[in-house]
């Protein structure tokens, strides 16, 4: 079912051709956007899956239908880009980056299955490259639907953001991303990466116990180092409250300024910045 819908007065079927078409999948919704050639997001749709998806390679059916359904992702755009949320991938300093050896990176980390495809995209700003596992089963389908789409892994998107958006960033910083229960860490000194990691979490508790587990381990002080928090959380949640009673300084990510958000799709612009993240960064923001 539709959960969110924002769509600009401009906005009209025949501009399809020259816009582009953003779309991000995770366990618990699909969202996308669509912008113009000026990078004005004109219309924005989150769906929530009408049950609970427990793992996912269970997604084929529910995305399926909302493609199915849904008459503006059957038009053709200029571009497509589609992105996966998932915890299955890792980081490998592109120095030692073998492109035959992805599975063995993703097997230190995680368990991967028969069926998944193996991706690898370079993060030229932190010289690195992302290497992740998607089921082959969605993937296929995506295909199908969308001929030509390019398929990346949601984190492809955000690391390369975070690149160019702290490039004259000088000191520690805390960048975290909350997607249904999956928390996303990004650690930044400066315009350096430090550490980037996926946890799953049951409790709000659980959650913080992360995040101040990499306070603790790399000596982050509460009181200095602010978090930027991104994704759907509201700041009267008990994880929001619970943070920052530990974390003196506990904001909104900043979105950039590398798309045009109009009216309220600015104020909740945090709340999507994993699917704005898709779109790529191609100037100082």
């Amino acid at each position: 079912m539709i959960a969110f819908d924002f769509i600009d007065e401009q906005f009209s079927k025949a501009q399809a051709p020259q816009c582009e078409l953003s779309i991000l999948i995770g366990m618990d919704s699909l969202c996308y956007f669509i912008a113009n050639h000026d990078r004005k997001v004109l219309l924005l749709r989150r769906y929530n899956y009408r049950n609970d998806i427990s793992q996912f390679s269970k997604l084929v059916g529910p995305v399926q239908e909302i493609m199915a359904s849904d008459k503006q992702l059957q038009l053709t755009y200029r571009q497509t880009r589609l992105g996966f949320l998932n915890t299955k991938s890792t980081l490998v300093p592109d120095r030692l980056f073998n492109e035959r050896q992805k599975a063995s990176y993703l097997r230190n980390m995680v368990r991967t299955d028969v069926d998944e495809q193996l991706f690898a995209s370079p993060i030229p700003g932190f010289q690195s490259v992302l290497v992740y596992a998607l089921p082959g089963e969605l993937v296929r389908a995506v295909q199908k639907a969308l001929p030509g789409v390019q398929l990346q892994h949601a984190a492809s998107g955000q690391l390369n953001f975070l690149s160019r958006n702290n490039e004259s960033a000088d000191t520690k910083q805390v960048f975290i991303n909350v997607h249904n229960n999956l928390l996303q860490l990004f650690l930044m000194d400066g315009a350096k990466l430090l550490m980037y990691n996926t946890f799953e979490f049951r409790t709000s508790r659980d959650f913080v116990y992360y995040v101040l587990l990499v306070y603790d381990q790399f000596e982050l002080a509460t009181d200095k180092v602010p978090i930027h928090l991104s994704g759907y959380i509201l700041e009267n949640s008990e994880i929001f409250q619970l943070l920052f009673r530990y974390v003196k300084d506990v904001k909104r990510a900043d979105p950039g300024r590398h798309l045009h958000l109009a009216g309220h799709l600015r104020t909740q612009a945090h709340m999507y910045m994993d699917l704005f993240c898709l779109s790529p960064v191609s100037f100082k923001s």
